[in-house]
């Protein structure tokens, strides 16, 4: 391992634990082992809810974080979210997108009057496919296999290349505030764009809101249909598209 002082290695962090706990001390593989288990709950600790959970001494947690060549405990958590997005994003794309154009046909039964997407449009609404099968759950929603609304989206999104807004695990605040979003009238909402409300969020997989695929709640899961079936009525959202598709929309207020 770097000895404490020691400018930080440019190096990727979870391939630099797995590989060099046989110079690890016991206190620090104890470190290193929680990381590899549980990346996403490890970055959104604190210094003393880490020590805490570990049973280690805040001052142990820091030296480890200068043995891996951090600078502290904010730049271990920093880089390690840019890794972990950058895993995801690059393993799902090379899996996911060159199947698009297929998949998205089927969309995993996303609704009558489901529309065939290309391009980056088709990666997202595939990536959305192929979690259809996810389990509902706020405390589990980074991991494989669960999701919320917006955990639902957001890996959907990394599975095409796209960082979500603001965020590695983006919310339902971060969509409809986001620069590198934009709101749409819902007759420009094409598959790949979103609708929002204030706690809600499904991905749009039809013009127009026609169909669409998203996590709902416990007990009921990913559920498809048309936008207005899958919020109900009475609740007010909007349509938004990503700023780096290459289709035209009209910007309106929120």
């Amino acid at each position: 391992m770097s000895k404490p002082g020691t400018n930080p290695d440019s190096g990727d962090i979870l391939p630099r634990l797995q590989n060099g706990m046989d110079s690890m001390t016991r206190a620090e593989v104890k470190i290193a082992r929680r990381i590899l288990a549980a990346p996403d709950d490890f970055v959104r600790a604190s210094v003393r809810s880490a020590a805490a959970d570990l049973g280690v001494s805040e001052p142990t947690i820091l030296r480890f974080c200068r043995a891996v060549g951090c600078d502290g405990f904010k730049d271990l958590k920093f880089r390690l979210i840019q890794e972990l997005a950058l895993s995801q994003a690059m393993t799902d794309q090379s899996e996911r997108a060159t199947k698009a154009a297929g998949a998205v046909g089927n969309a995993g039964g996303a609704g009558t009057g489901a529309t065939t997407a290309s391009g980056l449009r088709g990666a997202v609404v595939a990536g959305a496919s192929a979690n259809s099968g996810d389990t509902y759950s706020q405390a589990r929603r980074t991991q494989p296999g669960y999701s919320d609304c917006s955990s639902f989206v957001d890996k959907a999104l990394h599975s095409a290349g796209i960082k979500p807004p603001g965020a590695t695990w983006a919310n339902t605040t971060n969509f409809r505030l986001a620069g590198d979003w934009r709101t749409i009238p819902a007759s420009q909402a094409q598959p790949g764009d979103i609708a929002v409300s204030v706690g809600h969020m499904v991905l749009v997989t039809g013009a127009g809101g026609s169909s669409a695929i998203g996590q709902e709640r416990t007990g009921v899961n990913v559920r498809t249909g048309s936008v207005a079936s899958l919020f109900g009525s009475g609740t007010k959202y909007v349509y938004r598209t990503y700023r780096g598709y290459s289709s035209a929309g009209v910007i309106i207020g929120v």
